[in-house]
């Protein structure tokens, strides 16, 4: 027991240690990074918890599985690390104009943390009724962006290019949900039961941006000696929004026998008020102006099942499919299905050993002007992103009813994106090197950035139940 208890903290003071950096995807900034499960054993499974009789957080993703866990009263903690790398590349073409290969310009590497936390009870064997409360993020807008913007100097003696400018973007905020769940559960025969459940949610949270471009003093000096009279103005782009809303959803689960179950939930779209306020400052001058509209999370349908084959393992097999009504937010998008499996096996009737795989899709979105009868129109672009991850993870008793959980994940994704801070901007000739053949211009869709990321996530948590 005290080896076990060490091995929880350890890893407790590590993840303190992750959390001192913070951010996730900067290409989310928008519909934000969503949540699965805060349940390690879940995550370790690839997230397919549709019917669950062991984790508590499932509840979460479907109510039902309330009156199915076995225990009558419990409580779960749950902690969700994620290191993100972005890394963006440009093509790099000879003097032939020939491609040669992608040429990364920007790496950046960051960590965000997330808790969670629920409690339930339920009362009855045959027939049962549960109430849980819970309390977790839903959605998370954080991301860190850091780029030097240097000049064509070369680079005789070991020394770099001059950095003209400083571009970041930080972005902030987490969409949390406080909430309900209740469910009823029927026997119908000695391995058959049928579970009905409803939760409800309060969502509550922040989303912000701010967009900096700064320039260097050795670029300011050298404008103050080359061109006194042109001043280089820094910029500021800043949204602050607060996102207020509900989420319903409902669910059931349905054992066949002692070897199958079948869960199925429905979370309803949700239309959140969007308020708040936007700022630009461009040099000396300021504009603000007020946010009042709509944040909509689209509706979700999932259907999973559970199998326990008959082995001396004692394995356990889940896999559900999900739809993703992107339509309700957009007629832009279109809906998705998303994928998640996983296996348990238990080596000696005791170490749980855990994998799983998940494909998930996601959407980012692009306005651009274009001009249709003679009048400027905003047209929404929508690119479908793929993400698959796989994962593993095992666990440990504790003590008697206490159990501590572990997974680790690894996904991954690549795709096409502008470029988030354009070239004309830095277009002073005085800063570069030879600048008569220096031809800055806003790259497009016909040369955007290639995009790829890869994200490495600890989730951990304990389980108490009696």
């Amino acid at each position: 027991m005290n080896k076990s208890i060490r091995i929880i903290i350890t890893s407790l003071i590590l993840s303190i240690l992750w959390t001192l950096l913070s951010a996730w995807s900067i290409s989310d900034h928008h519909f934000g990074n969503r949540f699965m499960t805060f349940d390690a054993r879940s995550f370790s499974m690839g997230n397919a918890n549709a019917y669950n009789t062991v984790s508590p957080f499932a509840i979460t993703t479907n109510p039902a599985n309330l009156t199915l866990l076995r225990a009558s009263y419990g409580t779960q903690l749950g902690l969700n690390l994620t290191r993100n790398e972005d890394n963006r590349a440009i093509p790099l073409y000879n003097s032939f104009d020939a491609y040669v290969d992608d040429a990364t310009y920007s790496s950046n590497i960051y960590t965000f943390e997330d808790f969670s936390g629920i409690a339930f009870g339920k009362l009855g064997d045959r027939n049962s009724i549960g109430l849980a409360v819970f309390h977790q993020p839903l959605l998370n807008f954080e991301g860190d962006y850091y780029e030097e913007v240097r000049n064509n100097r070369n680079q005789d003696n070991d020394v770099y290019p001059e950095v003209i400018a400083k571009n970041q973007i930080n972005n902030d905020g987490v969409l949390y949900q406080s909430g309900l769940a209740y469910s009823l559960g029927y026997m119908i025969s000695e391995h058959a039961n049928l579970n009905l459940g409803l939760s409800y949610a309060m969502l509550k949270g922040t989303a912000d941006r701010q967009v900096r471009i700064n320039w260097t003093d050795w670029a300011v000096n050298t404008m103050a000696t080359a061109a006194p009279a042109t001043v280089l103005p820094d910029s500021l782009f800043e949204v602050k929004t607060e996102l207020e809303g509900q989420r319903l959803q409902v669910g059931t689960a349905f054992t066949v026998n002692h070897r199958l179950g079948i869960g199925i939930s429905y979370a309803f779209k949700s239309t959140l008020d969007r308020i708040g306020d936007q700022k630009t400052v461009h040099g000396v001058n300021t504009t603000e102006t007020a946010i009042d509209g709509k944040f909509i999370l689209p509706s979700e349908l999932r259907v999973g099942f559970c199998y326990i084959p008959r082995n001396v393992m004692r394995t356990t097999f889940n896999l559900d499919v999900e739809k993703v009504a992107w339509s309700n937010v957009n007629p832009a998008y279109e809906d998705v299905y998303n994928f998640y499996v996983g296996t348990e096996h238990h080596v000696e009737n005791r170490l749980p050993l855990r994998i799983g795989f998940q494909s998930v899709n996601t959407y980012h979105s692009y306005v651009e002007s274009r001009v249709m009868d003679g009048n400027p129109v905003d047209i929404i672009f929508a690119r479908k992103i793929i993400t698959p991850m796989f994962s593993i993870g095992s666990g440990a008793e504790i003590m008697k009813n206490l159990s501590w959980d572990i997974g680790f994940g690894y996904a991954w994704r690549s795709y096409e994106a502008l470029d988030l801070f354009r070239d004309r901007y830095y277009n002073y000739p005085q800063l570069w090197v030879n600048p008569q053949y220096i031809n800055l211009k806003d790259r497009g869709w016909d040369n955007p950035d290639k995009v790829k990321e890869s994200f490495v996530t600890i989730s951990t948590g304990i389980t108490l139940t009696w």
